[in-house]
């Protein structure tokens, strides 16, 4: 009986033609879900991390009769004291080793969002992605202490938030006011975190309608003065 040997057939041009554009049907349709979900990994890190601080400045707090830690907006009576992100009195800025929350903390990693990554646009945000509410310090107007209390606040008073990159710790400090706004990093929006210790996801919009106001909310809630500001 004879046999007969077949060369297999290959896929013609139309064949290969319908395969790639099924691929890339199928990529069109995946590739805004990776990227969803990798941003909502990013902002799970955030809010992670700026939980962490958040939670160091209370414990700190707890060790210090109650006071938050130094804001680094201005000195007190002409002199200064290490801050809650670095210590001024070394001559280095960029160095979170001597601020006040790292022996709480002990990473570096956990003072920066994910997203946020070099080339910085200033020199504070070598240090952190979050500032501190001037608020802490009266928005430098305190000179009879370092700090409020904790107890001076509000639980739902804004303690912390993620700086706008363009204004971030502006006078080189990491302690802004509410007028200087938040990141829109996370697709428009950022997070915050409060006296009670929770955090929560903000848009710009809502932060920037919050700090145009005159009269006291989360945002100015400055203890020393009946609008907060």
């Amino acid at each position: 009986m004879k046999t007969t040997n077949r060369t297999p057939r290959g896929f013609t041009l139309i064949e290969l033609l319908v395969v790639i554009t099924i691929i890339a049907i199928l990529a069109a349709l995946l590739f805004p879900v990776f990227s969803t979900v990798r941003e909502m990994g990013y902002r799970s890190a955030c809010l992670n991390n700026l939980k962490q601080v958040t939670y160091a400045s209370l414990v700190f707090a707890h060790d210090h009769r109650d006071y938050l830690p130094f804001t680094t907006w201005a000195s007190l009576n002409g002199k200064w004291r290490p801050g809650w992100a670095y210590n001024t009195l070394t001559g280095n800025s960029n160095d979170v080793t001597n601020g006040t929350l790292w022996v709480y903390l002990g990473d570096a990693r956990v003072y920066h969002c994910p997203i946020h990554r070099p080339p910085y646009a200033n020199n504070p945000a070598k240090v952190s992605s979050y500032v501190m509410n001037g608020a802490v310090c009266g928005y430098g107007g305190l000179s009879s202490q370092s700090a409020y209390k904790t107890s001076d606040f509000k639980g739902n008073d804004v303690l912390f938030w993620e700086a706008s990159d363009t204004t971030l710790g502006a006078g080189g400090d990491l302690s802004s006011s509410p007028t200087e706004t938040e990141s829109t990093r996370h697709k428009g929006a950022a997070h915050i975190s409060c006296v009670d210790g929770h955090v929560e996801r903000i848009t710009v919009v809502e932060f920037n309608q919050l700090a145009a106001r005159n009269t006291r909310n989360r945002l100015w809630c400055n203890p020393g003065n009946a609008n907060g500001h």
